[in-house]
């Protein structure tokens, strides 16, 4: 929400601006008209952007403006006014009254109000924390259940997190605690936070079962199959085999009369929305372009079409809150794509931390057969979530 915040100051700001460069700053007070089109434009805010609009709503949600009832046609940037209710006239003086300030002394032609005027504008201007992790160092295969998770951080004061654990930092900025490991891949997430400024680091740890480990499990099963009496033998229906994978990120596949292609696949720790929310855990991001071939319209479910399993079997759904993370254009399902269309979209999966060796079978979107492709995903990077229209 810190980008949405900064939006609606910088809109709010520009029309102060505007206002005082035509009629003077002591003017702008409860019931002027203001000029956010125009402010828009000159904060980079584009009237024309889901950004622009998403920020005058957070203006009328902050009792900050309002609507001009006297206005009886559509809605413009001249029928908004400064709120006259007192909720809205705090929110105005609190965050821009320095700015007003600013412009009122000017008259004066004081070095300080220029200075003002030129600060009013700016963000906390607190130093991004710098954070260093020496423990685990690169990406380590380990056979204990648990490794120390060591680093520094600058400045000692910031507020540190081990997969969404707080962890204290010495007088010296030093920081250790232990994390419990899974078998298999174990993603830990680091993170510095000073102010609004935010560090990150992250590391990925592969624990293997220990010798004794898999002895013990192994055990009890040697010991129930000798106490068992021999059976005699039934036959066995022939087992389903498994799907191998068949196709790689960037390739394409023909399944019956559709068509998919997987464009790209990445592991991620943190989702980020237009909206400037965001989401922490493990996911699995998939860009891919469907096409239908079939000569009807076809509708997209990626709880049925689309199915991500691990190594070991287990079947992921769709996280529900993706729709927030997804943009609009590439949120395909549930809507039906006409016969000869091909449309790019975006599927996210969390997982939990000791999920790897995935891969993902797309189908031919057919109740009465059942034809499917599988891409091998196993080796996916972890990188940063782009949230690309």
């Amino acid at each position: 929400m810190d980008h949405l915040i900064e939006d609606t100051r910088v809109l709010l700001q520009a029309a102060r601006e505007i206002h005082a460069e035509r009629h003077g700053a002591q003017t702008f007070a409860p019931g002027t008209h203001l000029p956010l089109e125009e402010a828009g434009r000159r904060s980079a805010l584009n009237p024309n952007r889901q950004r622009y609009y998403d920020a005058i709503e957070e203006l009328e949600y902050e009792g900050a403006i309002e609507w001009d009832e006297s206005a009886r046609y559509a809605r413009g940037d001249k029928h908004y006014l400064i709120a006259l209710g007192c909720l809205g006239v705090f929110f105005v003086v609190f965050v821009v009254g320095a700015f007003v300030a600013a412009l009122a002394g000017n008259g004066g032609g004081g070095n300080e109000a220029q200075k003002n005027t030129k600060g009013g504008g700016r963000k906390d201007t607190a130093p991004k924390p710098e954070l260093v992790v020496s423990s685990p160092s690169g990406s380590p295969t380990v056979t204990k259940d648990s490794i120390e998770v060591k680093g520094e951080v600058t400045p000692a004061t910031s507020k540190v997190t081990v997969n969404g654990e707080g962890v204290t930092p010495a007088d010296d900025g030093s920081f250790s605690t232990p994390l419990h490991l899974n078998v298999g891949e174990n993603y830990i997430q680091i993170s510095a936070e000073k102010g609004s400024e935010q560090a990150d680091a992250s590391r990925t740890v592969t624990r293997e079962p220990a010798e004794k480990e898999v002895a013990a499990q192994e055990a009890p099963q040697v010991q129930k199959n000798e106490q068992q009496p021999q059976a005699k033998e039934q036959p066995q229906a022939a087992p389903q085999p498994t799907p191998q994978a068949e196709y790689r990120v960037g390739q394409t596949a023909q399944v019956a009369n559709v068509t998919w292609r997987v464009s790209d696949a990445y592991l991620t720790n943190q989702l980020r929305s237009n909206f400037g929310t965001q989401k922490r855990g493990r996911f699995v991001v998939v860009n891919f372009t469907f096409t239908n071939n079939r000569d009807e319209e076809v509708t997209l479910d990626p709880e049925l079409h689309m199915v991500l399993k691990d190594r070991t079997g287990r079947e992921f759904g769709t996280d529900v809150d993706s729709w927030e993370y997804v943009p609009t254009n590439l949120d395909i399902f549930l809507e039906p794509v006409n016969p000869g269309i091909s449309k790019n979209g975006c599927v996210i999966y969390q997982v939990p931390p000791d999920a790897w060796g995935f891969t993902l079978k797309l189908d031919d979107v057919e109740f009465w057969k059942e034809e499917s492709a599988v891409f091998d995903l196993s080796g996916i990077p972890l990188r940063a979530y782009t949230y690309a229209p």
